[in-house]
């Protein structure tokens, strides 16, 4: 699915492919069987395979199928070997890296989450995201976005989004020793300010609503929530704290529980099941 920048959903994503930590939507309460789980893993990889370009491209000139890379990763199959009829040297990882070093990307006007999806997706794939070549480091680029007039905000702080995913961007994507690419400071200024952010409700959508007694009683969106239910687990934050109890509540009370879905602001998809469950499965 390719989205606008500043569309009402997530700019970012592709949720079902970072829902597909799962592979598979299932009933509420109901069980899989390992033989089931096992199929449905492997009829998704099939999938995400079929949306590879015969270049062996998932992104680019108009392509925006590099969350498939999250998927690839949460099933156990790496990037590098995903290649169009088996070419090697068009395999997803390589060209994805091609992509982010030329000069050209993402575009002339970039936005912090062009680098935070370029982050996420470069580590899925086994990149390392500072040091995806020697003109390209997107921990970096994210960085140049950060806020000094709002301590804690990554790009324009009206588009909360983008905070969301810097953390995480941030804190997710790992150093190749396994640790954390900030400093506990900027972290704990990330998460007051995903605290700030959170409904009356116990969601977020993507708008700030920080200081705004009207957006805060307004009402929140299952894949915003999810998103930042996983900023806030990510950066450290227990699952048994106050804010993420609230967030597990107002996703269980959209549950939809004849079907498993959830009843989004933008009806049942998905999308926004992939985005819940990520944020569960965060926390």
């Amino acid at each position: 699915m390719s989205l606008p920048r500043t569309s009402r959903r997530l700019s970012l994503a592709v949720p079902a492919a970072l829902g597909a930590l799962a592979l598979s939507t299932l009933p509420a309460f109901a069980t899989s069987t390992p033989a089931q789980i096992a199929t449905s893993k492997t009829n998704g990889v099939a999938y995400l395979k079929s949306l590879q370009a015969a270049d062996g491209s998932y992104a680019g000139s108009g392509l925006s199928n590099e969350w498939a890379f999250s998927a690839f990763a949460a099933a156990g199959t790496a990037v590098v070997d995903v290649a169009p009829g088996g070419d090697t040297t068009k395999n997803a990882r390589t060209v994805y890296r091609n992509l982010l070093s030329t000069a050209g990307w993402p575009s002339a006007t970039p936005v912090v989450t062009d680098y935070e999806r370029g982050t996420l997706n470069a580590y899925a794939a086994g990149i390392d995201p500072a040091r995806v070549s020697a003109s390209r480091n997107l921990v970096a680029d994210i960085y140049a976005y950060w806020q000094t007039a709002e301590p804690g905000y990554f790009g324009p702080s009206a588009n909360f989004n983008g905070t969301v995913f810097a953390a995480l961007a941030l804190r997710g994507a790992k150093t190749q020793a396994g640790a954390a690419r900030i400093p506990q400071a900027l972290t704990d200024s990330i998460v007051a300010r995903l605290r700030a952010n959170q409904h009356n409700d116990g969601g977020w959508t993507y708008q700030k609503v920080e200081g705004n007694p009207t957006g805060l009683a307004s009402a929140s969106d299952i894949d915003m929530t999810g998103a930042a239910m996983a900023a806030l687990c990510v950066s450290g934050v227990p699952n048994t704290d106050t804010d993420v109890v609230q967030a597990k509540n107002f996703l269980k009370g959209k549950l939809v529980n004849s079907s498993g879905a959830f009843n989004s602001l933008y009806g049942v998809n998905t999308s926004s099941n992939g985005w819940g469950i990520a944020g569960l499965n965060a926390c």
